[in-house]
């Protein structure tokens, strides 16, 4: 028996260490990984317009964080509806998207939903997209869109889906159309990305209605410079050896 707590007495001093590597591995994920990026603006809209009145809009454009929203525009028998929840802190940015479109025909109409964000970055960031629309078209001569883009004033997109759909032309009229990607942002610049869902109708009853019901999430993370990643390597590897011994 007292060989055995001797045995445990000589093993004991292997908590507070781990505890201390535990805590110098959260410390070095902590200093690796800043979020360096800046919301400078964004466009959010929920619109409906045809050729004979102004038709409705409903427009934010104040920056504030976190922002929990929603847009709302009504016209004769349609609508366009938007909802948020954007927040962003010291590693992480979440900005969330849901639409839900509903469109009478023609002669001339136009509904949907348009958001776009701008972000600086000063270190190179990834952002993550993750996106649907799902849509019916009425009768008539009517499309649907869905548009996902990433990119910088003046520059060519980094990234652009663009879909389409025309029933006249051969395109479904009932689809569901998806984004899964993520892109690099290096550091240094203004980039925005974007998501647009959207009916034009040129022919159809106005009583006939075209729904569509969609989201686009984006998410930002700091991507850690290989520098930072030496501490964070070498306090990961200490805490596994000192684990292996007390096993031993």
């Amino acid at each position: 028996m007292d060989n055995q707590m001797n045995s445990l007495r000589r093993r004991s001093p292997a908590r507070p260490t781990i505890i201390m590597m535990s805590a110098l591995l959260m410390h070095f994920a902590a200093t690796a990984l800043p979020a360096d990026f800046t919301v400078t603006s964004w466009r959010l809209l929920a619109g409906l317009s045809d050729n004979q009145s102004p038709g409705a809009t409903s427009l934010n454009t104040s920056v504030v964080n976190p922002f929990f929203g929603s847009l709302n525009a009504a016209h004769s028998n349609s609508i366009a509806q938007a909802a948020y929840q954007y927040n962003w802190d010291l590693l992480t940015g979440y900005f969330n998207n849901t639409a839900h479109v509903e469109a009478q025909g023609g002669p001339f109409f136009l509904a949907g939903v348009d958001n776009l964000v701008r972000v600086t970055t000063t270190t190179d960031v990834l952002l993550s997209i993750d996106a649907e629309w799902d849509f019916h078209l009425g009768g008539g001569d009517r499309s649907s869109y869905f548009f996902v883009q990433v990119g910088k004033s003046g520059s060519p997109l980094l990234m652009n889906y663009n879909y389409g759909s025309s029933p006249i032309f051969g395109g479904p009229a009932s689809a569901t159309w998806t984004v899964h990607d993520s892109v690099v942002l290096p550091a240094g610049s203004e980039y925005f990305f974007r998501c647009i869902f959207r009916f034009d109708s040129f022919t159809g009853s106005p009583t006939v209605l075209s729904t569509g019901t969609g989201f686009a999430n984006f998410t930002l993370t700091t991507v850690p410079e290989p520098a930072a990643l030496g501490p964070l390597a070498f306090a990961a590897l200490l805490l596994r050896k000192r684990r292996s011994r007390r096993f031993q």
